[in-house]
């Protein structure tokens, strides 16, 4: 997994299917450190095949770790694959996902702004 700088977010993309091990391990660990400090996290699946339902209970957890701390989480550059699991879970509304890193940077920055 990479990660970058975009403004005032930092974008994760995990490289592989996010099933059960290692890859899966690797995402919560850094996204819970980014979102107990209060991040602006995206993640972009644009590299990313399979979402298992371990990714999923990451996501969503972080999800609501970074709400409580001020942050944000959103998930960018989906698959068809990704809709549907994600429409499926009603995990859309909250995560997108959205287009681009920079449309996802955007909806984050704007929500930060909002809750000002």
């Amino acid at each position: 997994m990479t990660w970058t700088t975009l403004g005032e977010s930092v974008v994760l993309r995990p490289r592989g299917d996010l099933l059960e091990g290692a890859l899966s391990d690797d995402l919560e660990g850094t996204l819970l450190e980014l979102v107990e400090r209060g991040r602006r996290v995206i993640i972009c699946l644009s590299e990313t095949r399979h979402l298992a339902a371990r990714a999923l209970g990451i996501i969503a957890n972080a999800q609501a770790v970074a709400l409580r701390k001020g942050g944000g989480l959103a998930l960018c550059c989906a698959r068809r694959e990704h809709d549907f699991v994600l429409t499926a879970t009603r995990l859309s509304p909250a995560l997108g996902p959205y287009a681009s890193e920079r449309s996802a940077a955007d909806a984050l920055a704007r929500a930060a702004a909002q809750a000002i």
